[in-house]
């Protein structure tokens, strides 16, 4: 079995071919890692020779039973489900943290509604095409990174982790849970990164211009937000939380947001998957599928739904920040320096926090966040 990225493009069961049935943009790799089976699926040899040992060995049988199976706890079935089955029973966990809903007036896309349109975790202003056009230049200056970058850049279509996993060493029979709670947390994000593509359906580069020339396939939805940003910087968000859990900390989300904030003070190790967050992304306009706007507003997308994810699964909850961005006061080329800078801006303009219940102990969260937290302290 390959380690990581062995699930084909963008799909993540993989059996599902280019942007696959169960995900548009894949979870990068993680369905690949989280076992395999036995033998293939429908495979016709092994079923014909399964019959015929059958009826060699097993002779006559009445149809009587000759064992007791176990009735395990809600935490050991859900542990011997397959894969893919735990990742539909948390979809369930998590689906109702990130609706999206719209207001025309503000061009905003919220997320986790509250009782106004202002109590939400996110708000987005999109860029419009007098914006995008002007961006066009950062997506030529960044092409002459492609000779660098076109290894990145091809694997990187369908595996994100391989990259993550050399920083925090994901190997399946060491993190096995971790690996699943990425799962979760992909599938939680993928969700309102789709939704918010179809409300803004902006072109992409190659639409203005021919000659901005893709190396690879551009996606046929919308440029903005940035799928790739999105995601790697929900995977960022929740490893870096871990890796604060595994420091000793009683309350990371906190921890990792006084780190971000602008200025001296965190160690350059506590940035380490974010600065490759957003080389994954920057990659993306280097590639010439995405504008720098797209990755800017799609990370910030994945910093606010990873610091929820975490906080609801983590025991005691956590209050997590609000977020307004406007496309318009951030013109200038994507990179991590540049995001970080924008985090106060962001944060004010969101104004206040939202409190977010953690897992309670004997609860499939609960269980799970354990599980997790025994890989990493």
């Amino acid at each position: 079995m390959a380690l990581f990225g062995v699930h084909g493009v963008h799909g993540v069961h993989g059996v599902h071919g280019v942007h696959g049935v169960h995900g548009v943009h894949g979870v990068h790799g993680v369905h690949g890692v989280l076992g395999a089976t036995l033998s293939g699926e429908g495979d016709p040899l092994t079923a014909t020779a399964l019959t015929t040992t059958a009826e060699g060995t097993i002779g006559y049988w009445p149809g009587d039973a000759s064992r007791n199976p176990p009735v395990g706890s809600p935490w050991e079935n859900f542990a011997r489900m397959q894969p893919d089955a735990r990742t539909v029973r948390l979809r369930h966990e998590f689906a109702p943290y990130f609706p999206v809903d719209r207001q025309g007036a503000e061009q905003g896309v919220a997320i986790l509604p509250g009782p106004a349109f202002a109590d939400r975790l996110l708000r987005l202003t999109p860029p419009d095409k007098v914006q995008l056009v002007a961006q066009l230049a950062h997506v030529r200056t960044a092409a002459d990174l492609r000779a660098d970058r076109m290894a990145e850049i091809i694997v990187q279509q369908g595996d994100m982790l391989s990259f993550f996993s050399a920083q925090f060493y994901l190997h399946p029979e060491r993190k096995k849970w971790t690996l699943q709670l990425l799962v979760a947390a992909y599938e939680a994000v993928i969700g309102p990164e789709m939704t918010l593509k179809l409300a803004f359906s902006l072109p992409r580069a190659v639409d203005f211009a021919p000659q901005a020339q893709p190396v690879i396939p551009t996606p046929s939805h919308s440029t903005y937000p940035s799928g790739h940003a999105t995601e790697a910087f929900t995977f960022a968000t929740v490893l870096a939380l871990l890796d604060y859990v595994a420091k000793g900390s009683a309350d990371p989300v906190a921890a990792l947001l006084a780190d971000l904030a602008p200025g001296p003070g965190a160690p350059p190790v506590v940035f380490l998957p974010f600065r490759l967050a957003a080389r994954i992304a920057e990659n993306r306009t280097v590639a010439g599928v995405h504008f720098p706007i797209d990755s800017l507003h799609g990370a910030l997308l994945g910093l606010s739904v990873g610091l929820t994810f975490f906080a609801r699964v983590w025991p005691t909850g956590a209050n997590v920040p609000k977020w307004k961005a406007v496309a318009a006061d951030h013109p200038d080329y994507f990179t991590f320096d540049y995001w970080r800078a924008a985090l106060p801006q962001w944060r004010a303009a969101g104004g206040g926090t939202l409190a977010v219940p953690g897992s309670a102990a004997g609860t499939l969260l609960g269980d799970l966040w354990t599980a997790v937290r025994d890989e990493w302290t």
